[in-house]
Order: structure tokens, then C-alpha cells, then sequence
């Protein structure tokens, strides 16, 4: 038990529960412990029950904890029966739940859990989940995550990788006959408890099956099946609709070489267990692997916000396999407090000054947002809106010509003078009204008061993406401050140090080039918005939405090119400006004390810490990185054809506040698609109209104000990206060519 010494020597009195459906079990490893004459902070607990007696024990010990002082455990080790909040306790016993586990007596006078407390953290070690299909480990893990505070507690778990066939086999099917011997132990509990109704023959099974071992390399899945050796017949017990054992007996007929399965053992790759974490609304924060990688052990949390990621596989997301269409009004919830958290790192001495002097004060974003949803949604139904002040300061932003910051589109006009601005109160006032008309919208469709049509949808699209794009904006310019800003409240610190460790390893995976042949590639998708009100439009609520740059689609032609697999990095980026003397510093560096950090949304970090992530800086810059290497920055199309190789489209890529920082890049590999590390990326393609180009007249001047020679195409997505917007392919941004400020990199592509 090192490590539970070693958690006391750092962390003060631990409280340790050991949750098991076998009291003896508990009770002799619990003994066991004691025997190693653990630290005298370390007290030790039993839970005798399932998982959802644990959690919901769990629960009622966190409802009535919170606000009181928490008693201390009494004695070093004790066993708590949870019968007392087991939702349904069973009448009578029934086969899948050992007679033991309900209704037992015991110390419950073991107070843990309140806030005083310090954090809660669930180990969930070994690998059973893995006995758990895909989608039932989902909902556990929910389960788990209910009773988890969100940048508080921790759930440390492990996961079998996704190994090679021969290594999963040997370790089912071992020469030894170990786990033969395991599985087949299993036959001898099964006869003891049908000897009752079998004559009480306790050997009724015995020497009737033999041991197969299979292993499911497209599914990940490992099954082990007892195969019948002979024909022949048992009676087991009638189980009712509750699970509960009846009077009634019903013989089973056993055919030769019939398979009955045993278990199921699911295996995953890093993408696959990314993706069971996101689902289950969960955020990885480390993971510790065995020298082979063949084993991870990770560690979670839940984050006090969960927007989606990309494309989730079908088996972690059964109810929604897109992102697109009209949002769900739990992603507007879920938004909100990603967009309420972002502004909570804002101090209050930085609401009125500007981080990136190309933009507007910090307030005026307070502002934007509430103002675009109030003023789209009083067009829509020919409404008030709840404040015209705020619509004549807050409507439209800025960006303005990096030549002459005297030119610049139609905007706002704002005040010039501090008081002339509403207060904040007055701006987060408005904002709760206007998300409460919102609602009211949603509530309207949802009892059949209000129709739901293709403009509608278009609106409700636009508002929503509008608030994902700003809040990136809103970050980008809080980065600039990193040292004064307030951390995301919520996430835990990282690690930065361990979390070094991890990434050195995974730097020495060398770039490589790869090549892709001539072909036709699509940009954009067909999303005409003159088409909102053609009668024959059935599908509003499940329509792909964009917006005018993105529609119509295009087949355009792509020569064979090469391309770099991996972006840019800081490390390298470096080492050129050094070695040709250029003093350039990216705005996403800093000076401080004479040596250069990364800045990040945490404050500067060394610079070796994030020496291996992308590096982000403008496309002027990248450019010229790009030729000395004897290549060039990729076009829009060819990053196109690149993104079903390397994308930022996936589960595993590193969007939707996966992290609140970039990460290493990932080549693609058989076990998942590659991903970028996290950043919008550049392309060497001015921003033009997509061929049967529509201009928005729900919104005018959105993309059209901005086809002038001096703004770039961007595409993908960055760390601070909605998994919405990451999703969908046909998104275009765009930013001017000098611009040094957003989450964006490059990669070098070779014309061949």
C-alpha cells in the first residue's frame, strides 16, 4: 500500500473505501491492509454492495454533508451497509446478486465528503470495464460522473489497449492454463447453486464443457465461451420480469458444441477510451501507460461545462451521432457555461482595456453576445428588443485593415469615454434576459405553440455558433494577459511537469511526409438560404445549417502533392528563427526575464513544456518557414484532402476544451486518425466566394465584407473550438494574412 503512504505524506488524512458485493472478501483484504501498518492518516473503510448502492450512498452522503461540519471516522477500518439507499432492495434472492450483498448491518457512523473534506477520488483499476459493452461502460461512467464535483474530484481508472491478436490470445489462453482453470472454476459455482433443483448434484456441470478463448479484432472485443462437450439437460429456477426467483422450475436443454458465453473483455485504443471519457462527460487529464503500452491507466475529471466533441462513434453517443442541426437547447446549457466560465477569468480591472488593440474592450464582448441573440430573435418574430441602447453599441465588432486601422467595415459605434459604457451588472442583466427569451422559444416548439421551420432553424444556428466563435475570440485576446487573467475555474491546474514527461516521449515520433495523389476533393455543402422557405423543406430540425462562404458546394481539382504529417512545432519553428537571425517573437510566445515562454490560458509556461505543440503565429511568418524548408503553406482544397487522413474532426483530436491548451500533434496510425495538436491551420488561399456564392440576407455583410485580397482561408479547428463547428468540414475562416493573435499554425506541403 506505498501508495496510499504516499498520498497521506502529502495530502494529509486520506479516507479510503474499499466497495466490494463479498463482505468476507472486504472484510479479509481490509485485514489484510492493516497488516501493513498503513500511516496513521490513512483511515480504511468498507462499502458492501453494487456500484449503484455505492454511488447512491455516495450521493446521499454528499447531499447531507455539504452543509455541515464532516464527523470523523471513528475506527480504522469499517463496513457500511448501504441497503438503506438501495432504490429497489429485492424480495427475495435472485440469481445475478450474491445473498450477502443487501441489507447487512454495520458501522455507518463514517462521515466522509463534504466540500471540508478535500477531494474524492475513484479508483476503478484493473480492467472490468471492459466487461462492460461500449455502450453500457458509457453509462457508467455517467453514473460515476454524477457523483463527482466538477475541477474536484478524480476518477482514476484503467483500460485494456487495443493489442495485437496474438498477445490478447495468449493472454486468455495462456500455455499455462491459468485462466482455463479460472473460467472453468466457474462451472463449479454454478453447480452448487442449481444443486437444489438438480437432485443436489453438486458436480452437475463438471467435465461437461471445455474452455474457448476467442478474440474479435474489428470489435476490440475479447469472449470467452464454455463449449458443451455432450448433449444433456439441467432445471434451473424461473426467474420473473424483477429478476426475482419464483417456485417455478424449467428444464434447459444443452445441445454438443453449443456455446454459452462466459464474459466479453472490450479493448481500447486511445481514441476509442478519449472518446468513452467525452460521452460519459468526462475530460482526460493524464495518462500513465506500462513500457509496451499495451495498458493505460487514466485519470479524469468532470468539467463544470461538456461541449461534445466531433463525430463521437456511433456506440458513444446512441441518441445523437451529429452535432449538426438545429442545437439542442443542452447545447445552448452547456454553451452558456462555457461562455460564463470564460468570463469569469476576466479580472475587473481588464473589463475596459484591450488586450489586442485591433479589437474592442473585453466588455463590449460581454455585450455582443446577448445583443446578436436579442436582436436576431426580435427580427425573427417582429418583437421589441429588450434594450436599443445595447443594440447600437454591441451589434458588430471590428477588423479593422492591419495597413491602415483607418479602414474598416461597418461596425458599431461604441463609447469613447469608460463611463459612457453600461456597467457590467446592467450587461449581465440584459444577457439573462435575453437567454431567458431563449428558453422561451425552445419551450414555444416543444409544446407545439410555435412551428419550427427552416428560418427559424437558420436563426437558432446562427445565435449558437456566433457565442462558440466569440468565445475563441474572447480567448485569443485574454491569452495576451496570460499572467493577469484568472485560470478556467472548474479545471484542475496542469501538471505541467508530468505532463513534460509524457509529451517528451511522444516527441520522438519523427515527421514523416506523406503523399497524396491527384483526385477531386468537395469544399463547402449545399445550404442555400434562399431555399429557407421552399414549401418542400420537410427536415428543419436535421439540416445541415452554415453559413453564406461555406454554400454551395464545389468539386474542385487537387494535383498530387506531399505534406508534412505533423504541423509546424515551437521547438523547430525556434531553431530557424535563431539559426537565420530573425528576432521575430509570435504573438503566442513572450519575453520574461530575457528567455522566451509559451503563453497559455494558465499563465507563461517554460518554453521546453510546450516545445513539441504547434506553433502559432501568422501566416506572413509561417510562410517564409515554409520556403527555407523548399516547400510552401498547403491550399484550402489540399488541406481539404488532408483532413481524412489528419484532422481536428474527431473524437481524439484535442477541440471542444479537451484541453485549455495545445498538445503534442498525432501522426495517424491503425488505431486512429491523426490530429494537429489543436490549432486553426493556414492555408495560402486568399478568401474568395465558393462558385454560386449567395449572399446572407439574414445576415448581410458577414463574409462579404471580407472577400478584399487581404484576408486567408484558416480551416479545421482549434483547442478552443465547439466540436459543432470541428465537425463539420465545409466551415471557412478567415483572418488577415499579418494576424498573429488566433489559435492557428501551418504545416509545409511540397508540390511533387
Amino acid at each position: 500500500m506505498g501508495n496510499l503512504n504516499k498520498t497521506k505524506n502529502e495530502s494529509g488524512d486520506v479516507d479510503y473505501f474499499a466497495l466490494d458485493l463479498d463482505r468476507d472478501e472486504l472484510e479479509r483484504t481490509l485485514d489484510e491492509m492493516r497488516e501493513q501498518k498503513l500511516d496513521n492518516g490513512v483511515n480504511l473503510a468498507g462499502l458492501c454492495g453494487t456500484y449503484d448502492m455505492g454511488f447512491n450512498w455516495l450521493s446521499s452522503k454528499l447531499k447531507s454533508d455539504t452543509n455541515s461540519s464532516t464527523p470523523s471516522i471513528d475506527r480504522k477500518e469499517s463496513i457500511v451497509s448501504m441497503s438503506d439507499f438501495d432504490p429497489s432492495p429485492p424480495r427475495k434472492s435472485s440469481l445475478p446478486t450474491p445473498p450477502s450483498s443487501p441489507g447487512l448491518t454495520g458501522d455507518t457512523n463514517v462521515g466522509v465528503l463534504g466540500d471540508d473534506r478535500g477531494p474524492l477520488s475513484f479508483w476503478h483499476l484493473g480492467s472490468s470495464i471492459g466487461n462492460f459493452d461500449r455502450t453500457s461502460a458509457v453509462s457508467f461512467l455517467q453514473t460515476v460522473r454524477d457523483s463527482m464535483r466538477p475541477g474536484y474530484d478524480t476518477l482514476l481508472i484503467g483500460l485494456d489497449g487495443r493489442n495485437q491478436a496474438p498477445i490478447v490470445k495468449r493472454a486468455y489462453d495462456d500455455e499455462y492454463g491459468v485462466t482455463e482453470s479460472f473460467i472453468l472454476n466457474g462451472l463449479s459455482h454454478a453447480s452448487r447453486i442449481l444443486a437444489p433443483y438438480n437432485d443436489n448434484n453438486e458436480q452437475l456441470l463438471e467435465g461437461k464443457f471445455r474452455y474457448v478463448s476467442v478474440y474479435d479484432e474489428d470489435k476490440g472485443r475479447h469472449e470467452a465461451y464454455y463449449k458443451s462437450l455432450e448433449d444433456f439437460t439441467i432445471n434451473v429456477p424461473v426467474v420473473n420480469a424483477f429478476n426475482e426467483i419464483t417456485n417455478g422450475v424449467k428444464e434447459i436443454d444443452i445441445a454438443k458444441d453449443e456455446l454459452l458465453n462466459v464474459e466479453w473483455s472490450y479493448k481500447y485504443s486511445d481514441e476509442e477510451a478519449i472518446a468513452l471519457f467525452k460521452a460519459a462527460g468526462l475530460r482526460v487529464t493524464y495518462k500513465w501507460t506500462d513500457s509496451e503500452k499495451m495498458y493505460g491507466l487514466w485519470l479524469v475529471e468532470r468539467p463544470p461545462f461538456n461541449l461534445l466533441p466531433p463525430n463521437l462513434p456511433m456506440w458513444a453517443s446512441t441518441t445523437r451521432h451529429s452535432l449538426q442541426g438545429v442545437p439542442l437547447i443542452d447545447d445552448w446549457l452547456e454553451m452558456w457555461k462555457c461562455w460564463d466560465c470564460i468570463m469569469k477569468m476576466v479580472p475587473s480591472d481588464m473589463l475596459h482595456r484591450k488586450p489586442i488593440d485591433l479589437r474592442h474592450i473585453v466588455l463590449f464582448y460581454f455585450g455582443h453576445i446577448p445583443a446578436f441573440l436579442d436582436i436576431y430573435i426580435s427580427r425573427q418574430f417582429g418583437e421589441a428588443l429588450t434594450n436599443e441602447h445595447f443594440k447600437d453599441i454591441f451589434e458588430r465588432g471590428i477588423d479593422p485593415s492591419m495597413d491602415d486601422p483607418n479602414v474598416c467595415h461597418d461596425h458599431s459605434a461604441v463609447p469613447e469615454n469608460e463611463d459612457e459604457w453600461p456597467t457590467l451588472e446592467e450587461v449581465l442583466e440584459f444577457d439573462m434576459k435575453t437567454r431567458e427569451r431563449l428558453l422561451n422559444i425552445y419551450a414555444d416548439i416543444d409544446l407545439g405553440k410555435l412551428h419550427l421551420d427552416r428560418r427559424l432553424a437558420r436563426v437558432l444556428h446562427m445565435t449558437y455558433e456566433h457565442m462558440i466563435m466569440h468565445g475563441e475570440t474572447l480567448l485569443y485576446m485574454l491569452i495576451q494577459k496570460c499572467e493577469e487573467i484568472n485560470p478556467p475555474s472548474g479545471f484542475s491546474i496542469p501538471d505541467w511537469t508530468a505532463l513534460k514527461s509524457l509529451w517528451d516521449v511522444k516527441a520522438e515520433e519523427r515527421n514523416q511526409v506523406l503523399e497524396f495523389a491527384s483526385q477531386d476533393v468537395l469544399l463547402g455543402h449545399n445550404d442555400s438560404e434562399s431555399g429557407d422557405f421552399d414549401a418542400g423543406n420537410k427536415n428543419a430540425d436535421s439540416h445541415e445549417y452554415g453559413w453564406d462562404c461555406e454554400n454551395p458546394c464545389n468539386r474542385v481539382h487537387v494535383e498530387g502533392f506531399k505534406v508534412d504529417a505533423l504541423p509546424i512545432r515551437n521547438g523547430e519553428y525556434k531553431e530557424w528563427l535563431q539559426k537565420t537571425g530573425n528576432n521575430h517573437l509570435p504573438a503566442s510566445w513572450a519575453l520574461s526575464d530575457g528567455e522566451i515562454k509559451i503563453r497559455t490560458l494558465y499563465g507563461l509556461v517554460d518554453f521546453v513544456i510546450g516545445q513539441s505543440w504547434p506553433v502559432q503565429d501568422s501566416l506572413e511568418q509561417l510562410e517564409k518557414f515554409a520556403v527555407d524548408k523548399g516547400g510552401r503553406i498547403p491550399t484550402e482544397a489540399e488541406l481539404k484532402v488532408l483532413s481524412n487522413t489528419i484532422g481536428n474532426d474527431h473524437a481524439g483530436a484535442n477541440v471542444s476544451f479537451a484541453n485549455w491548451h495545445p498538445i503534442p500533434p498525432a501522426a495517424p496510425s491503425e488505431t486512429g486518425k491523426g490530429h494537429n495538436g489543436g490549432v486553426w491551420e493556414w492555408s495560402s488561399n486568399t478568401f474568395e466566394k465558393l462558385e454560386g456564392y449567395e449572399a446572407s440576407n439574414l445576415y448581410p455583410g458577414y463574409s462579404s465584407d471580407f472577400y478584399d485580397g487581404a484576408h486567408y482561408v484558416v480551416s479545421g479547428a482549434s483547442y478552443a473550438t465547439a466540436g459543432r463547428i470541428a465537425e463539420r468540414s465545409s466551415f471557412r475562416n478567415w483572418y488577415q494574412k499579418p494576424y498573429s493573435y488566433v489559435f492557428a499554425g501551418a504545416r509545409v506541403a511540397y508540390s511533387t
